[in-house]
């Protein structure tokens, strides 16, 4: 028989969920709130009046809209022994965000999942910001009461919705301190999200600060902005013996703090980083920069979730202006277009006056023929007939021409409509190739962003990357062909026809976009010579340049 502290009874449901500590149920009957109930070597007197302290000491709010802090609500009792607590419900539809840590989104999750949060659009890195903005204000809300540090923050201690709303679960394991005295303990923290003055804090059995939570939240924020740990690559000497995130972490050695010349090989999901606003890198070389215990001080949240709601405006307004000029360049074409149309409607009406009158002539000839068939001259009769197939085939040529103007009159309907929706003209292409460049890594020795005379040693993965304008905003296979002087190159998994296949999602308006690598790591793909690559789409060739090895 389970109670609350009350006596009140409580029956639980189906199990939600199950973990080390213990296992979450359901409530019968009851679709705000779940129960969690302790394995026997969990349910110890301290974690009860740890609870019970909980449960007085609430933070200002614990659930609104779009965020719940799962926070415990009552003490739960079997046969009056102590065996779990009562909390705050997390969202339905609610995941672990550690897919959204990873470079790729899972293709198991819904398609709503990829459309709200792909990196590879505006869209999606907007979504993420607003999930982060969302993140950050909730773990403030435990801040503020001066009470609580969750020191455990971590990916597996959220639940988010495809929508961007959050849950904190496992709230049990915080640290509780009052007038400058730890009154319960956090029992655990995870090292990839442990700052790196863990080790003085626990020597010196210190209180943990907010900053401790400030410094997982960072990583856990660009783990989600990025897909990577902010603390991986490796580095040069003398710390290229460092093999673990924690031994980096305890000395800052990050490209965020470092740049990136202190690493040698820095993992690409990095780069998007560079290209985030200077307030937005400024404040994340605060988070991971050197730390003294006692004298450093993080950003607050409070600033940093203003500097990712500014990050926000800046993106939304670069996508404003990437429409507005996709408009005018859609306004341009439009005046001499809407003139084509003027001058094929003059043709059309001239055309169809003289259709009208050799229609006209053509039915009086053929009732003369009916009337005078029996009498007429042989050869009056051949001539007729010519010139009734000539009139036939200068007919078949004008509707064929009507059946053109026709099309482009529906093409002018079409795009008079998407003038007025303020939309650009349609291609029949998603994207405009307008150039291509290229860069390899090979034994240590690289090139960025040549067009041509690329250095034969250099080239292991040969990396192309096209500057486009994207029609058709969405997620396109582009199909690349790369002759080389031995005629077209392939490998195991080249499609047929094709050396490789590159899919990525293009915005809308100008942009660039790097194109899956090709070649292999120990070079020699690439002979000297002359090589063409062509870009092609749905059968269509897109782009195609001459390069030269040397």
């Amino acid at each position: 028989m389970y109670t609350k502290q009350s006596g009140d009874k409580i029956s639980l449901g189906s199990e939600i969920a199950k973990g080390g500590e213990g296992i979450v149920f359901n409530i019968d009957n009851e679709n705000d709130n779940c129960v969690k109930i302790y394995r026997d070597s969990k349910n110890t007197p301290e974690r009860e009046d740890k609870l019970k302290y909980m449960v007085l000491n609430p933070p200002p709010k614990i659930h609104g809209e779009n965020f719940k802090i799962c926070w415990p609500k009552d003490i739960i009792y079997k046969d009056g022994k102590f065996v779990g607590y009562l909390m705050t419900k997390s969202f339905d539809n609610s995941l672990l965000p550690y897919h959204l840590c990873q470079p790729e989104i899972s293709k198991k999750l819904d398609s709503q999942w990829h459309s709200t949060y792909d990196r590879e659009t505006q869209r999606g890195i907007v979504s993420r910001l607003k999930l982060c903005v969302n993140i950050i204000a909730t773990v403030n809300r435990i801040h503020s009461i001066n009470k609580y540090v969750i020191v455990d923050l971590k990916p597996q201690n959220l639940l988010i919705t495809y929508s961007g709303k959050v849950s904190i679960i496992d709230m049990d394991s915080i640290q509780i301190a009052e007038d400058n005295k730890v009154l319960f303990n956090a029992p655990v923290s995870t090292p990839e999200y442990t700052p790196p003055e863990a080790i003085t804090i626990v020597s010196k059995k210190s209180i943990i600060s907010k900053d401790w939570d400030v410094f997982s939240l960072g990583v856990l924020v660009y783990e989600m902005l990025f897909g990577i740990h902010p603390f991986v690559g490796s580095a040069n000497p003398p710390y290229d013996n460092l093999n673990t995130i924690q031994e980096k972490i305890k000395i800052n050695l990050t490209h965020v703090v470092n740049g990136e010349q202190a690493f040698n090989i820095l993992p690409k999901p990095h780069n998007l980083f560079y290209s985030y606003p200077s307030d937005f890198k400024n404040i994340f070389k605060k988070i991971f920069g050197p730390y003294i215990e006692g004298e450093s001080k993080r950003p607050d949240l409070e600033i940093l979730g203003g500097v990712l709601f500014n990050t926000i405006k800046e993106f939304e307004e670069s996508v404003k202006k990437e429409e507005e000029l996709v408009k005018k360049e859609a306004l341009k074409k439009y005046p001499a277009l809407k003139m084509d149309y003027a001058n094929l409607k003059s043709r059309y009406e001239e055309i169809q006056v003289k259709l009208d009158k050799y229609k006209n002539e053509n039915s009086t000839i053929e009732t003369d023929i009916k009337q005078k068939s029996s009498n007429s001259n042989p050869i009056i009769i051949i001539l007729i007939i010519i010139l009734v197939g000539v009139s036939f085939m200068f007919y078949s040529k004008i509707t064929s021409n009507k059946e053109l103007i026709t099309s482009n009159k529906e093409l002018n309907r079409l795009l008079d409509k998407e003038y007025q929706d303020k939309n650009e003209i349609s291609a029949s292409n998603p994207i405009i190739i307008s150039d291509i460049t290229f860069g390899s890594k090979l034994n240590g020795s690289d090139f960025y962003g040549l067009k041509t005379n690329l250095p034969y040693r250099k080239i292991g993965y040969l990396s192309p990357t096209i500057e486009y304008f994207g029609v058709k905003e969405g997620y396109h296979t582009l199909d690349i062909k790369i002759w080389s002087p031995d005629g077209l190159s392939k490998g195991t998994d080249s499609p047929r026809g094709y050396s490789f296949k590159s899919s990525a999602n293009y915005n809308r308006g100008r942009g660039s976009k790097p194109l899956t690598s090709w070649g292999n790591g120990s070079g020699g793909t690439y002979l000297r010579g002359n090589h063409t690559i062509e870009i092609w789409y749905e059968g269509k060739i897109l782009f195609e340049r001459t390069i030269r090895v040397k």
